[in-house]
């Protein structure tokens, strides 16, 4: 992951020296630095993903793990270089029927923003092999001696697809879950489901619920919870409860969109949507919560607008 934030922070700084042609111009275009830099977080992000879907157990040999290793970096070359499902211009559709037409087209499919030339295609897979063959080289570069002294890491395991269906069909039987959840899926006015709440993301104590959710989730077998988020790149995934950190996901933060966490049984979620809410439901996490947190009724969500609520505390 190096050598994504290396690429992340080139492209950053482009961008940065770049953004005064474009306020300036209109019509001004990316520089082909910039087009060829992106490609390679792209699939270096990718990579990460396909590697996940590996557990260690799969790579007790390690000449074995190497191999699967390189397989899961081709892997991510084809998918992210496979043929869009669909591609758009937002000057031809509003962003109400791009997010229908996503929904009809399901989860997986690959949806990209604006078309290219073949040539702008060639040199960007061209930039996303050299990130392959990059990878392939340090695996082989790698001693007994070096793995000796890695770190494990909290586990995380990118989700396959039929246990992901699997889960989503069970949020929706147990939850009532399909894409947004409450309370934007109703009527701020309408009843909330059964033990559930939803609060106003400013005003939340996000290090009370990190607490709750860790101490719930470590006196269940294996300490892992389930995350699931919406979207093209961010896969559904199994986590070591120590990773859950909510405030990352929410409205107004890096990543944004709509997260989902739960146990394997199901018994709680947590809902982060990309309107600034927070939902807690089931007894297990929504009463502790309630008892941490007395100011929990001021800060129930009533919209999206700061003017619903008091001042946030510093």
């Amino acid at each position: 992951m190096e050598n994504y934030a290396l690429w992340v922070k080139r492209y950053s700084d482009l961008s940065e020296r770049e953004s005064e042609k474009r306020r300036t111009s209109p019509d001004y275009e990316y520089s082909r630095e910039a087009f060829v830099t992106f490609p390679h977080y792209n699939i270096l992000s990718r990579i990460l993903v396909e590697v996940e879907r590996l557990v260690p157990s799969d790579m007790a040999d390690t000449q074995v793990g190497r191999v699967l290793l390189r397989s899961a970096a081709n892997a991510a070359y084809l998918e992210e270089t496979r043929v869009p499902d669909f591609v758009f211009d937002l000057t031809e559709m509003s962003f109400e029927e791009l997010s229908a037409k996503a929904a009809s087209l399901g989860p997986r499919a690959k949806i990209v923003g604006g078309r290219q030339s073949d040539d702008d295609e060639q040199v960007q897979n061209l930039a996303m092999a050299e990130e392959v063959r990059a990878f392939a080289a340090y695996l082989d570069s790698v001693s007994q001696e070096d793995l000796g002294i890695v770190e494990p890491l909290p586990y995380r395991r990118t989700l396959s697809d039929s246990e992901s269906d699997s889960f989503w069909q069970e949020l929706k039987h147990r939850w009532a879950i399909e894409g947004d959840w409450y309370p934007l899926d109703r009527a701020t006015t309408d009843q909330a489901p059964p033990d559930t709440a939803a609060f106003y993301v400013p005003g939340f104590p996000h290090d009370a619920l990190e607490r709750i959710v860790r101490r719930v989730g470590g006196s269940e077998a294996h300490e892992r919870i389930f995350e699931f988020r919406e979207g093209y790149i961010d896969p559904d995934r199994e986590i070591d409860v120590q990773l859950f950190n909510e405030p990352y996901y929410g409205a107004g933060s890096r990543a944004g969109g709509e997260t989902f966490w739960t146990n394997r049984s199901m018994e709680w979620v947590i809902y982060v949507s990309h309107e600034s809410s927070i939902t807690a439901a089931g007894r297990r996490v929504l009463e502790p919560l309630k008892e941490e947190w007395p100011e929990w009724s001021t800060w129930v969500y009533k919209g999206w607008e700061s003017e619903h609520y008091p001042p946030v505390p510093d």
